[in-house]
């Protein structure tokens, strides 16, 4: 009796069907290929993500350009105190040169001043008083300028200055001027001066003399 034939042997496809179902560790083959396409996938879109990310980043702080004629110049001064130095002042006649290479000329104008004057004419004193008098005398108008005040000055006989003050004249002062002198002592006499101010060299004075008589039966 004959035996049967054996059976054919399963064909190669089943058992490549198998290969990814093999075990790799402890996940089989087709779970490393899943996590290995999730982690490519996840990198290129980080990839992507950042790549545009630097795009907007450029685009939001790019530079722009300003023409020159519109930005504003500016000049640093550096000053060694606590104040700007003051402007240069001149004196007569000459050039001045300022920090800016500016030069100008310029020419100081100086009051006319006599050079002395004479002594004052026509003066004369009366009394007012047992204290008091007055002083009279001609404003000087032959000199140029004419002075513009009068210096009175109360003398006792021993030299001894009683009282001085000034009198002001205008410039154009004609005629006699007058002024009053008080605080005197009854019966003492006095020598009055009076002269020009504003000369370049002291000037000449006119004198009067003062008698202050005692009051009461003493003058009789």
């Amino acid at each position: 009796m004959s035996e049967p034939a054996p059976e054919p042997a399963s064909s190669g496809g089943s058992s490549s069907s198998n290969v990814f179902a093999r075990k790799l560790g402890p996940l089989p083959l087709w779970a490393w290929m899943g996590i290995g396409l999730a982690v490519a996938l996840g990198y290129y879109y980080f990839r992507n993500n950042k790549a545009s990310q630097a795009a907007q980043n450029t685009a939001s702080t790019g530079t722009s350009t300003t023409d020159s004629s519109l930005i504003p110049q500016f000049v640093n001064q550096v000053y060694t105190q606590n104040a700007p130095p003051s402007a240069p002042s001149t004196t007569g006649s000459g050039t001045t040169t300022t920090g800016g290479g500016t030069t100008s000329t310029g020419t100081t104008t100086t009051a006319a001043q006599a050079n002395q004057y004479p002594a004052p004419t026509g003066e004369s004193v009366s009394k007012l008083s047992n204290t008091s008098a007055k002083v009279n005398w001609n404003y000087i108008t032959g000199t140029s300028p004419k002075p513009t005040s009068y210096t009175v000055a109360v003398y006792q006989l021993n030299g001894k200055l009683a009282q001085q003050f000034t009198v002001n004249a205008p410039d154009t002062a004609s005629g006699q001027a007058q002024a009053t002198i008080t605080g005197l002592h009854p019966g003492w006499q006095y020598n009055v001066h009076v002269w020009a101010n504003g000369g370049k060299t002291a000037p000449a004075h006119s004198t009067a003399k003062l008698t202050l008589l005692w009051p009461g039966p003493m003058n009789k």
